[in-house]
């Protein structure tokens, strides 16, 4: 991971210890929780994952998904602690809980859904 500090103008890298069984399927989104200042990751598939990395960027908990054959996107509601997932070959926005269990799937009707912003009435 790559952390961008744009004020400082400085580049930090940090290696995330965790085991990939295919080259393409890396990590995907990214999130940080400003509830608690973890971050969360996604692994895109093989295995299908969700990372809590602390702000040092070790693994606090790690989450096996199953709802989808890939992972693309995530995005945090602050207000009800819940997190949105995207998958794009799916083509489903998924509505779980924190840990990653799956509450409710929701067809879309968009190709290559990489990433998922919600506000008070629309899903970006």
């Amino acid at each position: 991971m790559v952390v961008y500090e744009i004020a400082a103008g400085s580049v930090e890298k940090h290696k995330i210890a965790y085991e990939n069984t295919e080259d393409n399927s890396g990590l995907e989104g990214v999130l940080y929780n400003t509830h608690d200042g973890s971050i969360f990751i996604l692994n895109e598939k093989n295995p299908g994952l969700m990372m809590q990395l602390s702000s040092d960027f070790s693994i606090i908990k790690s989450y096996n998904l199953s709802f989808a054959s890939d992972y693309s996107g995530i995005w945090f509601k602050q207000n009800k602690n819940e997190l949105w997932i995207v998958s794009d070959q799916k083509i489903k926005v998924n509505h779980c809980s924190i840990s990653g269990s799956l509450v409710k799937s929701y067809s879309v009707n968009i190709n290559k859904t990489e990433g998922i912003v919600l506000t008070k009435d629309k899903i970006y």
